[in-house]
């Protein structure tokens, strides 16, 4: 079974590696495919840092989007 984890985010960098981190060392089923893919809406922190040190140093899949054009929800 496959499980993605989308986890937006917009100038949160300590919370989002909080939030990465405890997805980490959960415990996970047998079986179960995580993969991680964090949105980040044009922050002006080091959010990119932040998801690049566990691409580097973890086991599970990460993807990093960011988007340059701040947005709420979705609408244009």
């Amino acid at each position: 079974m496959d499980l993605d984890i989308i986890i937006p985010t917009y100038n949160r960098a300590r919370l989002l590696k909080d939030c990465l981190r405890s997805i980490f060392v959960a415990a996970r089923p047998k079986g179960l495919n995580i993969t991680i893919v964090a949105v980040d809406n044009n922050s002006g922190d080091n959010t990119r840092e932040v998801v690049q040190s566990f691409l580097e140093l973890h086991d599970l899949p990460v993807r990093y989007i960011f988007v340059g054009r701040r947005e709420v929800g979705g609408a244009q």
